[in-house]
């Protein structure tokens, strides 16, 4: 399976949020970068609409010819929207709170009722869709039980260790995980910062 290569806007979004100017916005970014070789654009969308609007959102369906991945916490509006909207994929995290611009990834291990509605919904409206996962192999095998197709892997914690023995550790958990999904036939894709360090993992 060849490899695809997205470009998250989300740190424009929060640049043009905050300082409330007119500039280069995520929309018009996104426009030229379809005159570059990435693959799509990755997009956080909260229901406070604090980093991205809806009308933001619709405005890039509009206008782009470029794949897109919405990545939405476990929440029944937002995949009223997000079916709607009809995006490549799907990947659904926990609710990542007012302040936070950074989706955190969901704890599968947990008995969550709401995860299991929303998957089943989702299931209804076709979306390809998917789970924001921590390396951990108990966790992908609960996520193939749910009949999941795509896992998305959080290198969040990871590109934030500092001392190197902690990053090979960690590192290896994710070069395990990757394996195991492949295995088990799971669409991968790697959320969180591109650098020298995690590279492998793409």
């Amino acid at each position: 399976m060849s490899k695809k290569f997205y470009i998250k806007i989300d740190p424009l979004a929060v640049l043009r949020n905050s300082r409330k100017e007119s500039g280069l916005d995520p929309i018009t970014f996104s426009v030229l970068l379809q005159n570059t070789s990435v693959d799509g654009i990755c997009c956080c969308v909260k229901e406070d609409e604090s980093i991205f609007t809806t009308r933001d959102i619709r405005l890039l369906k509009e206008l782009l010819s470029l794949p897109m991945i919405l990545i939405i916490p476990l929440n029944y509006n937002l995949l009223k929207f997000v079916t709607e909207i009809a995006p490549q994929k799907v990947i659904f995290s926990e609710d990542h709170g007012d302040r936070s611009v950074t989706p955190l990834s969901i704890n599968i291990n947990k008995a969550n009722s709401n995860l299991d509605t929303i998957l089943d919904k989702a299931a209804e409206t076709n979306l390809n869709s998917g789970l924001l996962l921590e390396p951990d192999l108990l966790a992908l095998k609960i996520a193939f039980k749910k009949k999941l197709k795509n896992i998305c892997f959080n290198v969040t914690r990871l590109n934030s260790l500092q001392h190197q023995n902690e990053f090979k550790e960690e590192f290896s958990k994710f070069e395990e995980c990757v394996k195991m999904a492949k295995k088990l036939n799971f669409e991968i894709s790697i959320q969180g910062e591109l650098n020298f360090n995690n590279i492998k993992l793409y």
